[in-house]
């Protein structure tokens, strides 16, 4: 349910978002519009640059991630692969994927009203920490101690700055094709906020 949970939470963002704004009187333009008008005649543009930004460090960070876990166990149903994978950017997260959702989510959040934009960007994070929440118990019950040790020198979501080694854990070569096509959606997105800095009428 991980793909139809954050589709709701974007629904919950830009539809209640306006909803919550216009209930409210608020200005209903963008984020990247409002946020904008303090930086300038050419600040919404920025700001949508800084989205775009923020947009392709998910896809980077989902399709490096991808690259190692292969993208069968990416849309797996339990997120679990046949061994314990520390290497890549899960030497320096343990949830690069996810981590890359509330990047996506702060790009394309920018798109909304303020109110909807902190409803993405926080949906983001609580689905996040929950999917982890529900993985962990997974991988602990499935990997024991070995586990346990990747947990305590990896963070779950805020990277660490130099890459962690796990005894016993398996490494991978990386195949950066299936990734990208897996991520094709995400590309969109990506280049959707890059065609907006230019294309919108700001």
């Amino acid at each position: 349910m991980r793909f139809l949970t954050i589709g709701a939470v974007y629904f919950c963002g830009f539809f209640f978002g306006n909803l919550i704004t216009g209930l409210l009187g608020l200005n209903p333009e963008p984020a990247a519009v409002q946020w904008g008008a303090h930086l300038g005649p050419h600040g919404a543009r920025i700001i949508l640059a800084l989205g775009f930004v923020s947009t392709a460090i998910a896809v980077a960070l989902r399709v490096w991630g991808g690259a190692y876990l292969r993208p069968e166990v990416v849309w797996n149903s339990d997120a679990l692969g046949d061994r314990l994978l520390v290497d890549g950017p899960f030497r320096y997260v343990r949830n690069p994927l996810y981590l890359g959702n509330v990047f996506l989510a702060a790009g394309t959040g920018l798109l909304a009203p303020p109110i909807g934009f902190a409803i993405l960007v926080a949906g983001n994070v609580l689905v996040a920490f929950g999917l982890i929440s529900v993985e962990t118990r997974l991988l602990r019950a499935r990997y024991g101690a070995k586990f346990d040790a990747y947990a305590a020198a990896v963070p779950a979501l805020i990277p660490r700055l130099t890459p962690a080694h796990v005894a016993g854990s398996a490494t991978a070569t990386p195949s950066i094709g299936p990734a990208l096509r897996s991520e094709f959606f995400s590309v969109l997105i990506a280049l959707a906020m890059l065609a907006a800095c230019f294309v919108l009428p700001l």
